[in-house]
C-alpha cells in the first residue's frame, strides 16, 4: 500500500486533497488496509467535471483514498495481463505509447508497400462510445478467467461496480480494464482473421492490406464479433478506407509515404493554446518559466514530425508578438545568458534600434548575464567585406549604447560562421556578434 502511495503522489503534492491525506498518512493507509482485511471496504462516490481537449469528455474523479487503492490493484494486475496482450497494442502500457505506435505504423507501411513502391490501402476504425459501452459482467468474467483469488475478485468487483455503467474516465484501473476488454478483439483479428498488419491504440485501430475489398469485408466481420462477444459496435461515421499515399490520420499525426506531418486540427489547437498562454503571461497570471515549459512541450511534439514550418510560425507570430514586433520587418535574434533565452527585435536601421539597446540595458541591470549573441539579417546580395563592416559598426554601436560591464569582450563572426545562430534564415545573409564575459559576476 505504501508503494502504491509513492507512485500515486508523483506530480500531485501541491493538491489540497493529497496534502490532507498525507497529513495523517499512516492512519489513513492502515485504516484502508483494515477495511480490506475485514471485507467492509466501500468505494466512495465520484466527483465529476468536464474537459474539452479537443472534444468534450466527462471525467469522474475518485477520492484520494480510493485512487491509492486503484494504484495498488493496478500494480498487481498489470504484470499478469500485460504479457497476454499482443505486441501491437500501444495504449497505457510500459514502453509503448503513441509515438511508438506511429513508428510501428510507418514500418508496416514501408514493408507492405515494398518501400513505397506499391499502392496499399488503410482501414481505420473507432469503437462507438467505448468506455460507456463496456459490459461490466463480461469484463469481470474476463478477469476471473485469469485471477483465482476470491478476495482479489471481490475487490475488483467493488471497483468496477462503483460506477453505474461502463468504466469511468479518470481511474488508472480503467486504462488496464479497457485493454483487457479489447484484448479479445486483438486476439480475434490476429489469430482468427490472421491479419498481419494490425495495431491498436485504445479504441482506435488500423489494418493495412493491398486489397480494398478485403478491408471492407473485414469491417463486417469485426463488427459482428464486437456485437456478439463484447456488446460493442464500430462507429460507422469513423470507418475510413483510403490509399496510403493520401495520408493516414492517426494519433495527432498524418503519416505519408516519406514523412509525417502534424494534423491540421492539432496544429491549430496548439497555436491557440500558446496564444492563450501568452495572454496569461502578459497579464501576469503565469510565470515566464511556466510559459516556457508549455512552449517546450509543444516543440517536443513537433520533433516527431516535419514541424519546422510550424515551429518557425510559433517563433515569428507568437513569441515575437510578446515583444511587440512587426512581423512584416526583418528581425534581430538575441540569445541572452547561459540558459539561451531568445528574444526578437525589428531590424530597422543601426541608429533606430533603440528598443533593442534599452531592453538589453534593462536585462543587464536586473539579471546575471554571461553571454549575449546577436544575429543580424543582412542584405543577401551584400559582399562579404561589406557584411563584416556592417557587423563591426553594430558591435561599435552596441558597446557605446549598452551599459556592458567592463569584463565583457566581443568577437565578430563572419557570415559563414554566424549561420550557426541563424542557419534557417534562407532569405538573407546572416552575421552575428558574440559578447562573452570571461569572469564570474553575480548581481
Amino acid at each position: 500500500m505504501f508503494l502504491a502511495w509513492q507512485e500515486f503522489r508523483k506530480g500531485k503534492t501541491n493538491k489540497i486533497d493529497v496534502q490532507e491525506f498525507e497529513f495523517n498518512l499512516e492512519d489513513n493507509l492502515f485504516e484502508l488496509h483494515q477495511e480490506l482485511k475485514s471485507g467492509t471496504y466501500q468505494h466512495s462516490h465520484y466527483a465529476t467535471f468536464n474537459v474539452c481537449d479537443p472534444k468534450l469528455r466527462r471525467i469522474h474523479k475518485a477520492c484520494v483514498r480510493d485512487r491509492v487503492l486503484h494504484h495498488a490493484v493496478f500494480r498487481i494486475l498489470y504484470p499478469i495481463f500485460d504479457k497476454r496482450f499482443i505486441f501491437d497494442s500501444y495504449s497505457c502500457r510500459i514502453e509503448k505509447g503513441s509515438h511508438k505506435a506511429i513508428n510501428r505504423l510507418e514500418k508496416f507501411c514501408r514493408k507492405l508497400s515494398k518501400n513505397n513502391s506499391q499502392n496499399i490501402f488503410v482501414l481505420k476504425c473507432d469503437v462507438r462510445n467505448f468506455f460507456n459501452s463496456i459490459d461490466q459482467e463480461i469484463l469481470l468474467n474476463l478477469i476471473k478467467s485469469k485471477i483465482g483469488d476470491e478476495d482479489a475478485v471481490w475487490l475488483i468487483d467493488k471497483i468496477i461496480k462503483s460506477f453505474l455503467n461502463g468504466l469511468p474516465l479518470g481511474n488508472v484501473t480503467s486504462q488496464l480494464f479497457a485493454n483487457i476488454y479489447l484484448n479479445e478483439l486483438d486476439q480475434f483479428i490476429k489469430h482468427k482473421l490472421k491479419i498481419k498488419y494490425y495495431l491498436r491504440y485504445c479504441d482506435d485501430f488500423i489494418i493495412l492490406d493491398k486489397d480494398r475489398n478485403s478491408l471492407e469485408e473485414l469491417t463486417r466481420q469485426i463488427n459482428i464479433f464486437l456485437l456478439a462477444k463484447l456488446k460493442l459496435s464500430l462507429h460507422h461515421d469513423k470507418i475510413i478506407v483510403r490509399k496510403y499515399h493520401q495520408g493516414i490520420d492517426f494519433l495527432g499525426y498524418v503519416v505519408l509515404p516519406r514523412y509525417r506531418v502534424l494534423r491540421t486540427k492539432t496544429k491549430m489547437r496548439m497555436l491557440r493554446k500558446i496564444e492563450n498562454k501568452q495572454n496569461d503571461l502578459n497579464n501576469n497570471l503565469i510565470s515566464p518559466e511556466s510559459f516556457n515549459q508549455s512552449l517546450q512541450s509543444y516543440f517536443g511534439v513537433l520533433k516527431h514530425c516535419r514541424g519546422y514550418k510550424i515551429r518557425k510560425e510559433i517563433n515569428n507570430k507568437i513569441i515575437m508578438k510578446i515583444l511587440g514586433v512587426d512581423h512584416g520587418l526583418k528581425w534581430i535574434g538575441v540569445a541572452i545568458s547561459d540558459d539561451e533565452r531568445k528574444m526578437a527585435f525589428p531590424y530597422v536601421t543601426l541608429e533606430n534600434n533603440f528598443k533593442l539597446f534599452s531592453r538589453l540595458n534593462e536585462i543587464i541591470k536586473k539579471e546575471y548575464v554571461c553571454k549575449i549573441v546577436i544575429g543580424l539579417p543582412l542584405n543577401k546580395k551584400m559582399k562579404a567585406t561589406n557584411q563584416t563592416t556592417e557587423v563591426e559598426n553594430w558591435a561599435e554601436k552596441l558597446i557605446k549604447e549598452v551599459d556592458l560591464p567592463i569584463d565583457f569582450e566581443n568577437e565578430i563572426f563572419t557570415s559563414k560562421a554566424a549561420d550557426r545562430y541563424d542557419a534557417k534564415n534562407r532569405h538573407s545573409a546572416a552575421a552575428a556578434i558574440l559578447l562573452q564575459s570571461y569572469l564570474d559576476r553575480k548581481i
